[in-house]
């Protein structure tokens, strides 16, 4: 009986351990079946599982690709070629200096945009003298031609436009001649200073104005025209004695 219960007691502890034993090598056995199942699926599954694992190719990567398989690369904006239309064309022939009436003009300028930055002469009369002359006033004034160049500045020049209406000239019914003239540049500047010399050599109001360095067309001078520095309001000094009021 005794040798009974020794076996029995030896058969218990024993179990377990066959039983740990069994569970070590049924887990082989599901791994080997897991991929078995894998292996056994859908191709588009694999392909879906693979694209979630693999990272997106960039465009760089794979423009370098298309350039190594030896397929030319795709166009960006920088190495698109420019079109015949946008390129600028270059002039031989232009002037980029053009000199009127003693002044260097911008010959990529338009004729009347040119003319208008003389002294003397403005926006409108430019284009009155350039149609006068025969010319485009929207044509750059380097392109177009050195002997239209010289008829345009003789024309300007010349002082007297017997073409054009007296009130667009800038100096009428001269004091000696009596003529109406349009003055440019230099030759304005000077006929204004004589003018003012006369007019103060004759005493008259304008004259005098002028020596005094006043307003001269009857401008308020009460707020506006004020020369040296600003009198202020003088405070009274403390401690000095109020005069009394007489009655």
């Amino acid at each position: 009986m005794v040798k009974k219960e020794n076996e029995d007691q030896t058969k218990a502890k024993a179990a377990p351990e066959d039983a740990k034993e069994t569970k070590v090598a049924k887990e082989p056995k599901k791994a080997k079946a897991q991929k078995e199942a894998a292996n056994t699926a859908s191709p588009k599954e694999s392909k879906v599982s693979k694209e979630k694992k693999e990272p997106k190719q960039s465009k760089e990567t794979k423009d370098s690709k298309v350039t190594k398989g030896g397929k030319a690369p795709k166009e960006t904006e920088e190495t698109k070629p420019v079109p015949a239309s946008k390129k600028v064309k270059v002039d031989e022939n232009l002037l980029y200096i053009v000199r009127i009436a003693s002044k260097d003009l911008a010959g990529e300028k338009s004729v009347r945009l040119a003319l208008s930055e003389l002294k003397g002469v403005g926006f409108r009369l430019a284009d009155i003298i350039s149609r006068k002359v025969g010319i485009d006033p929207r044509a750059m004034i380097g392109s177009i031609g050195e002997e239209k160049i010289e008829k345009l500045k003789n024309y300007v020049e010349a002082k007297e436009f017997p073409d054009i209406p007296s009130w667009l000239l800038n100096h009428r019914n001269e004091i000696v001649s009596g003529k109406n003239l349009n003055l440019v540049s230099n030759d304005l500047d000077i006929q204004l200073q004589d003018d003012i010399n006369y007019m103060r050599k004759t005493r008259s109001y304008k004259g005098v104005r002028h020596e005094t360095g006043h307003k001269v067309r009857g401008q308020r001078t009460r707020s506006n025209g004020r020369k040296g520095l600003a009198v202020g309001v003088i405070k009274k000094k403390e401690g000095t004695p109020v005069p009394e009021k007489k009655e």
